[in-house]
């Protein structure tokens, strides 16, 4: 061969380089250069496949594979060039024999030749994985909130069922720290203020009235004024009032004052010789006209002392109660509840609140069961016994039956739904016959120490209203009662409005006898009142 030709190199276009048949030429098509590139050498040839060799695998063994050339053999660089390595071009399969010839010397290797880098677009990559990843897991998350605490929480008959519990441990929360002994020893030292304030017409009054008091006393006193027909009438009572050790009937004074002025003079004349005065109403009269029964050892029975009630006593029945009105009237289960839901309305505002609007009645069967329930239960407390004494099985049994016999009416209510707090904000109790008259019941929780309810009742028709809302502070232990009294009708407009203040007091309550009192029996006898003309209770 001419040094100075070039021979081409050429492949089998039958052949693929991916190591499989191509989609060129079938078998027997002549052979076609690549292109001119690299030029011929000297001892450059063309390596022919090779039958397979003993050992291989058989597809191995049986796959097509090309050649590898080398380019020509470079002339030697001048000097202060470095010299120049020729780059592979072609390689044959993986584990076929390659030759390599260039210049005075030949390889043969199974070893496979390196790779030709490709370009290739970025792949994706970690840090986007992360990033998508956690966009989905905060998506994800948003979403299960969503329905865990805001979807879900906040359906309808979700919001019935927790507005009903939540409600009864409201109440046995409320019963409960009422019932504690510092509560009990707070709340039994109290002062109370009062006003009235009231107009019918061109009448008017106003009042108030002061009081304090402890467990064993109290000093209370009421102001009236009053404007009738143009007359100002000034009325007013005190009343103190304290039981000392081993009494059975307390020492009370009392003193009024205006009765003269009123016109009660017309009736008993005498009555304007005490006005102003103090009268004495002491024990010992009151057990003289209240005879207590005594034993055959002549000491005085213990009926009187056990028909009364201790305040711990009385919470004891309050904590019996309100865990029997939690177990079956504010609770969803199916097997007790008494109230029932008919039907949720729609979400409203009412009263300024967002609510959860429902129609609801009573299950006949299971208001029988939780009047049984209350019957029983209270009067196996040893308080309730005790003052009961022997009746106490005809009580039991006499109140059970009432509990069986008495119908229950099933007429539907409206009931409402906090829906921030979830609680039962009121409950409407209608006339059957005009829904213009009804009754609301209810409590307003707005998340401080304020425990509020209240009874409102309403007569369109007559325009008759009265509002009454009574409020404890839990944390200072104050409460506030309000009740408004109105109409509006034509014939007889009137409104009269009354708030209480009750909160605790620690200092003293005076009861002393005042000077110059006179007894009641005196008193009496002025008045022309003989001892038999009294109630037979008194005799």
């Amino acid at each position: 061969m001419n040094p100075q030709q070039q021979d081409p190199i050429v492949v089998n276009p039958n052949l693929n380089t991916e190591g499989g048949p191509s989609s060129g030429p079938q078998p027997g098509a002549p052979q076609q250069p690549i292109n001119n590139y690299p030029p011929a050498g000297p001892n450059q040839s063309f390596q022919q496949p090779t039958a397979p060799q003993p050992g291989l695998a058989g597809s191995q063994a049986n796959s097509n594979f090309g050649s590898y050339a080398s380019p020509p053999a470079q002339p030697n660089p001048t000097p202060g060039q470095p010299p120049t390595t020729p780059s592979p071009q072609f390689s044959a399969m993986p584990g076929q024999p390659r030759s390599f010839s260039g210049g005075s010397f030949e390889v043969n290797s199974g070893m496979p030749p390196p790779k030709a880098t490709m370009p290739v677009k970025e792949k994706f990559g970690g840090k986007k994985l992360v990033i998508i990843l956690s966009i989905l897991f905060v998506l994800g998350s948003l979403g299960a909130a969503y329905f865990s605490f805001i979807y879900w929480p906040n359906t309808p008959n979700n919001v019935w069922s927790t507005g009903l519990n939540r409600s009864g441990e409201a109440l046995n929360k409320l019963v409960s720290e009422a019932s504690e002994q510092k509560a009990l020893e707070e709340f039994s030292k109290s002062s109370l203020t009062a006003t009235i304030d009231g107009q019918s017409g061109d009448t008017r009054i106003t009042g108030t009235l002061d009081s304090k008091f402890n467990s064993n006393k109290s000093n209370s006193e009421l102001k009236l004024k009053a404007n009738l027909d143009k007359e100002e009438l000034d009325l007013g009572f005190k009343v103190l009032s304290e039981f000392q050790e081993e009494q059975t009937y307390p020492n009370i004074y009392l003193q009024y004052y205006g009765l003269k002025a009123a016109g009660l003079d017309t009736f008993l004349p005498a009555v304007a010789d005490y006005d102003g005065k103090w009268i004495a109403i002491e024990s010992e009269y009151l057990q003289s006209v209240i005879p207590v029964e005594t034993n055959s050892s002549g000491q005085e029975s213990e009926q009187l002392t056990n028909e009364q009630l201790s305040a711990a006593e009385v919470t004891e029945i309050a904590k019996v109660v309100s865990e029997a009105t939690s177990e079956y009237l504010f609770t969803t289960d199916s097997d007790k509840a008494v109230i029932e839901l008919r039907q949720f309305v729609g979400k409203e505002e009412t009263d300024g609140k967002n609510t959860y609007h429902y129609r609801a009645s009573l299950n006949q069967q299971h208001a029988k069961d939780y009047c049984s329930a209350l019957v029983v239960r209270v009067t196996a407390l040893p308080s309730i016994q005790r003052v009961i004494g022997d009746q106490l099985e005809d009580y039991k049994k006499d109140g059970l039956k009432e509990c069986k016999e008495t119908e229950i009416d099933d007429n539907e209510f409206d009931l409402w739904v906090d829906a921030k707090y979830k609680l039962i904000y009121k409950v409407r109790l209608s006339d059957k016959d005009n829904d213009q008259v009804y009754v609301d019941i209810g409590q307003d929780y707005n998340g401080s120490d304020d425990i509020s309810f209240f009874i409102n009742y309403r007569d369109d028709q007559q325009k008759n209203e009265v509002q009454t809302s009574v409020t404890t502070n839990l944390s200072t232990k104050k409460t506030s009662a309000n009740m408004t009294i109105g109409s509006t009708a034509e014939d007889l407009p009137y409104d009269i409005k009354i708030d209480v203040q009750i909160e605790p007091y620690d200092g003293e309550v005076d009861t002393n006898k005042p000077k110059d009192s006179t007894s009641i029996e005196e008193v009496l006898e002025g008045l022309g009142i003989a001892p038999e003309a009294l109630p037979a209770e008194l005799n």
